[in-house]
C-alpha cells in the first residue's frame, strides 16, 4: 500500500491566496464576457492567433538564417517561416480570415476526434456503445461546424467562456482554501 506523505504548506504559499483570488476573478470576468459577446471573443482569438503565427514565422526565419550562415542549409525553416508570418499578418489585418481558420480547425478536430472515437468503439468491446455515441456526436458536430460558420463561432466562444469560468471557480476554491489554511495557522 502506498503511503501519502503530507508536506506542510508554509506561510509563503498560503500568503499567495489574494493573488490567486484576483486571477480567479479575472478568469471569471473573461468567461462571462466570452459568453456574453461570442463574436468579439472569436475575433480576439483570431488576433491572438495572428500574433502567435507572426512571432512563430519570424522565429523560424531567424532560425533558418542562422542554420544557413552555419552552412546547414536552412531553406525549409525560412520558407515555412515566411508562410507562417504571412498567415499571421493576414490574421492580424483581416481577422475574419483568422476566425474562419479557427472555425475550420475546430470542425476538423471534431471530425478527427469522432473518427477516433468510432474506431475505439470497434476495438473496445466493454464501452462500445459509449465510444460509438461520442464518435457519432463528434462527427455530427464537425459537419455542423463545417456547414454553419455562425455555429462554429458560437461553439468556440462557448468553449472558451466555459473553460475560463471553470478555471476561475477552481482557482477561487484553491484561493479560499489557502486563506483558510493561513488563518488556521495563525490561531
Amino acid at each position: 500500500m502506498t503511503q501519502v506523505r503530507w508536506i506542510p504548506l508554509g506561510g509563503q504559499v498560503t500568503r499567495q491566496w489574494p493573488r490567486l483570488a484576483a486571477v480567479a476573478l479575472l478568469d471569471l470576468v473573461i468567461g462571462v464576457l466570452a459568453l456574453a459577446w461570442p463574436g468579439a471573443t472569436v475575433l480576439v482569438l483570431a488576433l491572438i492567433l495572428g500574433a502567435i503565427l507572426l512571432v512563430s514565422g519570424l522565429t523560424s526565419i531567424a532560425f533558418g538564417v542562422r542554420l544557413r550562415s552555419a552552412g546547414f542549409g536552412g531553406g525549409w525553416p525560412i520558407g515555412l517561416g515566411a508562410i507562417t508570418a504571412i498567415a499571421g499578418i493576414v490574421c492580424l489585418f483581416r481577422p475574419g480570415s483568422g476566425v474562419a481558420a479557427i472555425a475550420l480547425v475546430a470542425a476538423l478536430w471534431f471530425l478527427l476526434s469522432g473518427a477516433t472515437d468510432l474506431a475505439r468503439a470497434f476495438s473496445v468491446p466493454d464501452s462500445r456503445l459509449w465510444w460509438g455515441f461520442l464518435g457519432v456526436l463528434s462527427v455530427i458536430a464537425g459537419i455542423v461546424l463545417l456547414v454553419d460558420l455562425g455555429a462554429a463561432i458560437l461553439t468556440i466562444a462557448i468553449v472558451v467562456g466555459v473553460s475560463f469560468l471553470l478555471r476561475g471557480v477552481t482557482e477561487m476554491s484553491i484561493a479560499l482554501q489557502l486563506r483558510r489554511l493561513q488563518r488556521s495557522a495563525r490561531v
